[in-house]
């Protein structure tokens, strides 16, 4: 019950918030992307102990390429691998009528707003797994993280 209240917090700081990442690139979109990715890692290890031996064996060369993220499109690529990994083998039936409109909206090249949005959906079906109750305690902090994206 703990754990669907702070989630249910989260997506609302962070729906409300999406609309601010509508900012030009600059200095401060360099240190959004860093923050990103930052927590686009933390998403992944939250959901780490649930690992299939496929994911675990891909886990590296995933890593690598997303700290090698530069750009919002190349971040929606590592999200949409993770995704895939999730959706074939920890994912509730209900995530699968979300999964085709999910990664639509992650192909081409999207946005900044667009990659931080997929982002806390991705979250909110992780959330619904109840992969790992001691990320609970980590949500606020990733909260924090990605909503301070959204705002600048």
């Amino acid at each position: 019950m703990q754990l669907n209240r702070a989630f249910a917090s989260f997506a609302a700081s962070a729906l409300i918030a999406v609309s601010a990442l509508f900012v030009p690139m600059s200095a401060s979109a360099d240190a959004a992307m860093d923050t990103l990715v930052k927590e686009t890692l933390a998403l992944e290890q939250a959901v780490q102990p649930s690992a299939t031996a496929d994911w675990k064996a891909k886990r590296g060369a995933w890593i690598a390429s997303v700290k090698a993220a530069d750009a919002p499109a190349k971040l929606a690529a590592t999200l949409i691998a993770l995704e895939q990994d999730l959706a074939a083998n920890r994912m509730e039936p209900a995530w699968s009528k979300q999964h085709e409109p999910w990664t639509a909206s992650l192909t081409g090249t999207p946005s900044m707003p667009v990659v931080a949005e997929a982002m806390a959906t991705l979250m909110l079906a992780v959330k619904n797994e109840a992969i790992d109750v001691a990320f609970a305690a980590e949500m606020a902090a990733w909260t924090k993280a990605v909503t301070d994206v959204m705002v600048q």
